[in-house]
């Protein structure tokens, strides 16, 4: 799938307890910049080399750090980006910048939204305006190819299990629903029509309708 040739996509997997976990990592490239998404913690070493001049990099959420000291030592002149209080958790990272803190430069072209009322997730979406696609990491799933008696139970319990939906865990991480609510409106006032998430498939078209309806599921819509 290829949304656009300004978005390049790295697979791989982690191994989880009864299942495997699929990861897509994201670079963005931009004028004059190139931004790296939630590195993987598995991808090789070659895979990350093949990106080459990476100027920043991201970790989307406090739960998708484990990726990042690997790339930066093959990248060490790139800004490090993450959520406040990440760097408690990981102190032995040199963190630049820290989201609704830090002023984001790109946000011409790759906006950046805060999902607020997370404490314990602290989660950042970003939209590529030119390509119109929304960048999310643990917001939604699309696990549509999983296998396995392991993952049926997994992710039948968080019901996310082949089939596009906001993780009852996710949702259950939300202290603050008017908040969160808050923060889905202004995400549904951009101008996207595709989706690219951490973990499954990527929609391409009718993206935002499809958000939607995974919020109202859950009973997050914005009202």
């Amino acid at each position: 799938m290829s949304l656009s040739k300004d978005l390049v996509f790295l697979d791989c997997e982690r191994k989880m307890p009864l299942m495997k976990l699929p990861i897509r990592s994201v670079c963005v490239q931009l004028e004059g910049a190139k931004i790296f998404f939630s590195p993987g913690s598995t991808l090789k070493k070659k895979t990350l080399q093949n990106l080459s001049a990476v100027s920043d990099i991201v970790a989307s959420n406090l739960f998708h750090c484990a990726g990042i000291e690997q790339t930066h030592n093959l990248f060490p002149e790139a800004k490090i980006w993450g959520p406040q209080g990440v760097n408690k958790t990981y102190p032995e990272i040199p963190w630049k910048g820290f989201f609704t803190q830090t002023p984001w430069p790109y946000e011409e072209d790759l906006t950046h939204i805060p999902v607020l009322g997370m404490p314990m997730v602290r989660e950042s979406v970003f939209c590529h305006k030119k390509s119109r696609t929304l960048l999310v990491t643990d917001l939604c799933f699309n696990m549509q190819e999983s296998k396995g008696v392991g993952t049926w139970i997994i992710l039948n319990l968080f019901g996310t299990y082949r089939r596009f939906a906001i993780s009852k865990l996710f949702a259950g991480a939300i202290k603050d629903k008017e908040a969160f609510k808050k923060s889905m409106d202004l995400i549904l006032q951009l101008d996207f029509d595709n989706l690219v998430m951490s973990h499954g498939l990527s929609i391409e078209g009718r993206a935002k309708d499809r958000l939607v309806e995974a919020l109202k599921e859950r009973g997050l819509n914005p009202d």
